[in-house]
């Protein structure tokens, strides 16, 4: 799950974020604001997720799920889509990126938790090994698949 989750967010996360631009500010300044949303819900997220008391599998799944839904935003917002005016406002674009960090901080945080709780014994640390190579072999094939994303437009 965490590979999947970082080869979804990397595809996306800069590269077609960052193709809409903010009509209220500079494109420079825009695209701090946009990393400082997301940054920001991601570690608060992270910080959320802690508690273990807060959430199940099931809960995590479904987010997980969700994230989908906002990449297809993402998508709809680079290509310049206006069937739909509020998905080319400016707020649409910021609450989505706000979404995108804090599923992610909230999930990357749940399945490090929760890998390791369905192992008994000492497996524990393998599976804590095998969740950061989920992790780092996501970020590595994200990028990858993020090239042909980044020419949407």
């Amino acid at each position: 799950m965490l590979f999947l989750l970082y080869t979804q967010l990397f595809t996306f996360f800069p590269g077609v974020m960052l193709e809409k631009i903010l009509s209220f500010t500079s494109f420079s300044w825009g695209l701090v604001i946009y990393l400082i949303i997301f940054n920001g819900s991601d570690t608060i997220f992270k910080k959320i997720a802690g508690n273990r008391k807060l959430y199940s599998m099931k809960l995590v799944i479904f987010l997980f799920c969700l994230r989908f839904v906002n990449c297809g935003f993402y998508i709809l917002l680079a290509n310049g889509y206006d069937k739909f005016s509020f998905i080319q406002s400016d707020w649409f674009a910021l609450l989505n990126t706000f979404m995108v960090g804090s599923i992610n901080g909230f999930c990357t945080t749940a399945f490090f938790v929760l890998g390791p709780e369905k192992v008994k014994g000492p497996d524990k640390e393998k599976v804590g090994f095998l969740s950061v190579l989920g992790l780092l072999s996501g970020i590595f094939l994200g990028s990858l698949l993020a090239i042909p994303f980044s020419k949407l437009n």
